[in-house]
């Protein structure tokens, strides 16, 4: 649970950008668009929730092998 803890910890600390690792040429635009026209905080959340359930599910097909 401690594992858990930490990794949801790490995911809501870190930007979502950073974490799906999506780079651009310049830090606050993509495609001249501003990013935070194309994401907003809710965006920002549900990647976030998506990141979590993806690990938990690759962890639940871990221990069935």
């Amino acid at each position: 649970m401690r594992e858990l803890k930490a990794y949801v910890s790490h995911i809501f600390g870190t930007d979502p950008e950073e974490l799906l690792c999506v780079r651009t040429k310049h830090a606050h635009t993509v495609m001249g668009i501003p990013k935070q026209e194309i994401f907003s905080a809710d965006d920002a959340d549900r990647i976030r929730l998506e990141l979590i359930i993806r690990m938990i599910r690759y962890r639940n097909k871990e221990e069935e092998r």
